[in-house]
């Protein structure tokens, strides 16, 4: 069992969060399943740390620096498939993490996790997304590390919202497709789509043009929107669907807006601009999570401090 000498550290002291890899694994090993909480403490009690650093707190208060890090190591091992949820905040050790801890023990690092099939698939839509965010990026605002502070600091927080979007997304597709539905009316609602005296009511209506969501912006329900959504992951979304809605939305009257964790083929986008469909892809469904606040939480803000030249020249 590694303890807290036997680990890589960073310059502070602090174990890196990669090599409590092999601690987490066989924590897994000692219960069918753990809370997550629960787990990433008892891993930083197990090693054996120096108090003051056990205790070492985030500068904010927000969150024990050692329990943070052994979480992280925890998302990264679940993206390659050897821990699993079994439900709300509670895990448990797969037979492929069982397997690999048994054959490999405290040899256990990112060189054999980066060769595992998920984690590669996962790096593979990273990859894919951080070209299409790129994309995007040079557009709207250079985001580039240009060499000072930052910059640096401006590259580092789009490579990590990028990580969390990804893993937003892939959560979503483990997920059933009312819970899909039931999110997208969560995020549109915390977009402003209900309006302030309106509602917002997820529909079991079957064919029809398949629209999953209502917003009655208005108590009078004079201005509605219909929202259809698909939960997919390899496929895209054809202009045939496009067309199916469309019908729908202009016969009854309403605004249409067409959701999906894939994307939309030439046709469909060219579709949903001449019927005026607003069409949300899964990287702009996952960008608009993070930027509302759902699904996701706030660990931690920090703040970049200049010298004020007005305030000096003018006291």
């Amino acid at each position: 069992m590694l303890k807290y000498d036997d680990l890589e550290k960073s310059t502070d002291g602090m174990p890196v969060f990669h090599s409590l890899f092999p601690v987490l694994l066989y924590k897994g090993t000692q219960k069918s399943q753990w809370k997550r909480r629960e787990l990433c403490r008892d891993v930083a009690d197990l090693i054996g740390m120096p108090p003051s650093l056990r205790e070492s707190v985030y500068p904010s208060g927000n969150g024990v620096v050692i329990e943070d890090r052994a979480d992280w190591a925890l998302s990264y091992l679940t993206t390659g498939g050897l821990f699993e949820r079994v439900s709300r905040g509670v895990l448990r050790l797969t037979d492929l993490g069982h397997e690999l801890y048994a054959k490999h023990g405290n040899a256990f690092d990112r060189t054999i996790l980066k060769k595992l099939p998920k984690y590669i698939e996962h790096q593979t839509k990273l990859a894919e997304r951080k070209l299409h965010d790129g994309k995007q990026i040079s557009v709207a605002t250079d985001l580039e590390d240009d060499g000072t502070l930052v910059g640096r600091m401006n590259q580092v927080f789009t490579d990590h919202r990028t990580e969390v979007a990804q893993k937003v997304l892939e959560r979503i597709l483990s997920e059933d497709s009312y819970f899909f539905e039931r999110l997208v009316a969560k995020l549109l609602t915390a977009m402003g789509y209900q309006g302030v005296n309106g509602s917002a009511k997820v529909t079991k209506r079957s064919g029809d043009g398949g629209v999953d969501i209502i917003f009655n912006q208005d108590t009078l329900g004079i201005n509605i929107i219909y929202v259809q959504v698909k939960q997919y992951k390899n496929q895209n979304i054809q202009r045939i669907d496009i067309d199916s809605f469309s019908s729908v939305v202009r016969r009854d009257g309403a605004k249409g807006v067409f959701v999906t964790t894939s994307g939309f083929s030439d046709g469909a986008k060219k579709a949903a601009k001449h019927d005026g469909i607003t069409i949300i892809d899964g990287y702009q469904l996952t960008d608009l999570m993070l930027t509302h606040g759902v699904g996701v939480r706030v660990e931690q803000t920090y703040a970049l401090y200049d010298l004020d030249d007005n305030f000096f020249d003018e006291i």
